[in-house]
């Protein structure tokens, strides 16, 4: 039976998860036929039962009505599905892209089966699924635009599904992703804004063009109280992970625990080589900001620290629109930082890339400076003071919690052009000093 789950290379070990499914299913094959009667009296005879009816579900070519597998799994469900969905989700987010074609089918039908009965954990293996969108691939998108839809009233009951279909389906801009989402937020845009949080606004700002989003743009600026409520609702990092690859944020998370200044140049290509095409370089940056919140141990030690992995991010931008989203992202809790929702973590790269690249890069910080001056002006030209005095929070905030010692670096620097420095101490640095 090897072979019919997870693909392998001809030097590639075997799967670890593939293996103990299978060494389950074999063992417990002859008790799942017709009629179902062994019922798992211990957790490790449960536990060996799911991992059979996995293997099986995916394997095995299903009847035309359901599988006879999934049938066994409802007959004998004691957990509400929950080690089942897990599994299957350590599954896809482990193995997904090396899942064979026909495993990769029956994925999508196991997990529209468990939304259909409400199963526990369904929800984070679809949202799992999302995370595996590529560019250029249609299959994926499509099957869980149908799933999603046939399951429609189990979408609106999950907020977290609800707020990772709507992120992930508007940055891939796809026409019918679209239409999905437009119809969502015409419906139901109370449990969307309140499912995804500020970050829906940056979506659909930046799709305002859109045919498909032009008119929900132009509703939402028209309902003057919906913004303001809209800014104060931080999105859940969670939410944010879901424009992450599983295996994108690995690497991550490993550049940033893990790679030391001697190998920050070669681990950094090889992130580049492997994610930067496949992968907006805004969503990595509210990756970095907004997931990954490392630990004093590591902020104190040689290991790259985010704001410099955000900086090589920000200057392998060659397309000025991509630069500019990936600088929004950077600062977009700035905009309206409040300390009883936001914290120092989210806030803290932008501040240290500025400060810390004013030497070797002042460029960078130059450029840097003059976009959070513009956001301030002109991001939201009626909530303009509210912006003003969230962006003065967040640099009052670093500097109490010791992120900098003072802003003074930055509005008396000479590497910084005299009218910035004024322009940056008029709307900023007074206010902080007070």
């Amino acid at each position: 039976m090897a072979g019919l789950l997870v693909k392998r290379g001809e030097h590639e070990a075997e799967d670890e998860q593939d293996r103990c499914l299978r060494e389950a299913f074999t063992v417990l094959r002859r008790r799942l036929q017709p009629p179902f009667l062994w019922i798992p009296t211990s957790a490790a005879d449960h536990r060996g039962l799911t991992q059979a009816l996995v293997y099986g579900v995916l394997t095995e070519p299903p009847a035309p009505a359901r599988s006879a597998h999934l049938t066994h799994l409802h007959a004998t469900v004691t957990d509400g599905y929950a080690l089942f969905s897990s599994t299957l989700l350590r599954l896809t987010l482990d193995a997904y892209p090396r899942l064979l074609p026909g495993a990769k089918s029956r994925l999508l039908a196991a997990a529209g089966e468990l939304a259909g009965v409400g199963a526990a954990g369904a929800d984070l293996l679809l949202i799992s699924l999302l995370r595996w969108l590529e560019p250029g691939d249609r299959w994926l998108p499509d099957q869980l635009l149908r799933l999603l839809t046939r399951n429609h009233d189990y979408l609106l009951s999950q907020p977290r599904l609800l707020g990772a279909a709507l992120l992930r389906f508007l940055r891939r801009r796809g026409a019918a992703e679209l239409r999905f989402c437009a119809g969502l937020l015409r419906r139901h845009f109370p449990l969307c804004a309140a499912a995804a949080g500020r970050d829906l606004v940056r979506h659909l700002q930046d799709l305002a063009a859109a045919p498909e989003i032009a008119a929900v743009w132009r509703d939402l600026l028209r309902r003057e109280e919906t913004l303001p409520e809209l800014y104060r609702r931080k999105t859940p990092p969670q939410l944010l992970l879901t424009a992450v690859s599983p295996d994108a944020e690995k690497k991550l998370r490993f550049l940033l625990t893990r790679v030391n200044a001697p190998s920050r140049a070669r681990y950094l290509g090889w992130f580049a080589r492997k994610h930067l095409p496949g992968h907006e370089t805004a969503e990595l940056v509210r990756f970095v900001c907004c997931c990954h919140h490392p630990p004093n141990e590591v902020l104190r030690s040689e290991v790259l620290p985010r704001w410099m992995l955000i900086g090589w991010l920000l200057m392998g931008c060659r397309r000025q629109h991509l630069a500019a989203n990936a600088k929004l992202a950077l600062f977009y809790d700035w905009l309206f930082f409040d300390d009883a929702v936001d914290g120092i973590m989210d806030v803290e790269p932008a501040v240290l890339l500025m400060v810390r690249s004013l030497d070797d890069y002042p460029g960078l910080t130059q450029s840097l400076m003059e976009f959070l001056i513009l956001l301030v002006r002109h991001y939201d030209e009626d909530r303009r003071l509210g912006i003003r005095h969230a962006v003065a929070n967040a640099l009052r905030a670093v500097v109490r919690q010791g992120v900098v010692r003072s802003l003074d670096v930055l509005c008396g620097s000479a590497a910084i052009s005299p009218a910035l420095r004024a322009g940056f101490a008029a709307l900023f640095c007074e206010e902080n000093s007070n």
